[in-house]
């Protein structure tokens, strides 16, 4: 029989369509999508103030996976298949981040800086060449750690993708690359948080956590 839609391992309207993929699809988006309310909700309000935190672990959690899938199924581990996984993580990320970045950094220009400062106490002007590097590369852009003065950052979030490429870069060279690896990984990551309660260690936001 003929037409346009048929059942799954078939052909829809051309291409070979997995409705079952397509769902998990469809859910992983879903997911990441409330993990990302749980964080808006976080900054705008005490209403759950707890969950933004819990979010972001969530999605450090979700992007391990995704990562570590691609590069195994989609990319390979070879030189051009690792070039073209950074060169699309770099495309999602590095475009909209530029844009949000100049707009803040002409409207610390030509506002009033103290303005800023009370919107976020990291809204300043970078101060010296590391700044300037870290705000164009994202790469060293920290968060502050025991009641220590924020570093300025243009994109006061961006913290958080500093620790996302940093392990998008571990993931695309070897962290990945098998199931040991990435429960050696991820069993040490646990055994790190335990420890960190237990200790009063930082958690949530450097890289070793």
């Amino acid at each position: 029989m003929r037409g346009d839609r048929h059942v799954k391992g078939e052909v829809c309207c051309g291409e070979n369509f997995d409705y079952q993929a397509n769902l998990k699809g469809t859910m992983f988006g879903f997911a990441r999508f409330l993990l990302a309310w749980f964080v808006v909700i976080t900054h705008i309000g005490q209403v759950l103030k707890h969950s933004g935190g819990f979010a972001v672990f969530a999605f450090y959690i979700l992007s391990g996976f995704l990562m570590s899938l691609i590069m195994n199924e989609r990319y390979g581990y070879t030189p051009s298949g690792f070039a073209r996984y950074c060169l699309n993580r770099a495309l999602r990320i590095y475009p909209q981040y530029w844009l949000v970045a100049l707009v803040t950094l002409l409207i610390l220009i030509f506002w009033i800086p103290e303005h800023a400062l009370r919107m976020h106490p990291s809204l300043r002007l970078p101060e010296d060449v590391s700044d300037i590097f870290a705000n164009i590369f994202i790469f060293g852009l920290f968060p502050s750690e025991g009641g220590a003065p924020p570093m300025p950052r243009l994109v006061p979030a961006a913290w958080a993708l500093h620790v996302e490429l940093v392990f998008y870069t571990l993931i695309g060279l070897f962290l990945g690359r098998s199931v040991t690896l990435v429960s050696v990984w991820f069993s040490l990551s646990v055994l790190y948080h335990v420890v960190a309660v237990y200790m009063n260690w930082p958690r949530y936001a450097p890289v070793y956590a």
